[in-house]
């Protein structure tokens, strides 16, 4: 989970540099060198599609582009440090779903633990402070989004990561290229943009499948603390690459979010 959290907090800087290009064509080729690395992967392990759960995977697919193209936004419109920061709210979904639908047990001191995350995201918000409430709105939905997606992979724990990886790819790249063409605003990347498209996919990539086996491997409610590291990463991210300061505000309320997954953690090992 720890190697999951650096690739995606990789993957988000890598938004970043693609400002000038729309969400939605920055989501279709991204995944066209994930599609050539799982295409080679499941022939050369003889894995087949249609063996597998196709409803729970396509939910997941669903939901994980949802939340993709929401995170995406956010890390395109706000401050890194602001945006990993209520995508880090997506580990506290995951427990209160864990328990509502796959049974996992949770201590009533949990609770306190989201009230201090939902302290700690109104300091990011800043609600009255910051002009543009949008993208942190879609921030929430994103994580909630991603949270279902999460929830469901472990539910899918006996199925083959890379078939789970790849219908997620198929189905975002559908919904993405659709929604590119409705709004006809592609932009014909550089030579330098298609470096990082590339690298954004390979990092995706290595990511998604590191994500996925640490949901194979342990209790959904203790495996996403490990991804508040993308916190600590997006601020030096963002201070070292594009100069985001983060403000008293964001830097007590990421404060707050750490420490519920510290909390949580040490309630989880009780």
């Amino acid at each position: 989970m720890i190697s999951s959290s650096i690739g995606f907090s990789l993957a988000a800087m890598l938004v970043k540099f693609l400002k000038d290009i729309p969400v939605m064509e920055i989501i279709v080729l991204r995944n066209l060198p994930i599609f050539f690395i799982l295409f080679f992967g499941l022939k050369s392990r003889n894995i087949y599609v249609n063996r597998h759960d196709k409803k729970l995977i396509l939910l997941r697919a669903i939901f994980g582009t949802i939340g993709m193209v929401a995170t995406y936004y956010t890390y395109k419109n706000m401050t890194l440090a602001d945006a990993l920061g209520i995508a880090q709210l997506t580990p506290l979904y995951v427990i209160a779903l864990s328990v509502k639908f796959l049974g996992e047990k949770i201590d009533f001191r949990q609770i306190l633990i989201f009230f201090i995350a939902f302290i700690g995201t109104i300091l990011i918000i800043k609600p009255g402070l910051r002009l543009n409430m949008f993208p942190c709105f879609v921030g929430l939905f994103g994580g909630f989004s991603l949270a279902v997606g999460k929830v469901i992979v472990r539910e899918l724990r006996n199925s083959e990561p890379l078939i789970i990886v790849y219908y997620y790819t198929f189905i975002s790249s559908l919904c993405a290229l659709f929604v590119l063409f409705w709004q006809n605003n592609f932009v014909l990347p550089n030579l330098t943009h298609l470096l990082i498209l590339i690298m954004l996919g390979v990092v995706s990539l290595c990511a998604q499948v590191a994500f996925i086996m640490a949901f194979k491997f342990s209790p959904a409610s203790l495996v996403s603390l490990y991804a508040y590291i993308k916190i600590i990463f997006g601020i030096f991210i963002g201070i070292i690459f594009f100069k985001e300061i983060p403000d008293i505000f964001s830097v007590s309320g990421i404060f707050f979010i750490l420490i519920t997954g510290y909390l949580n953690y040490k309630f989880s090992k009780n």
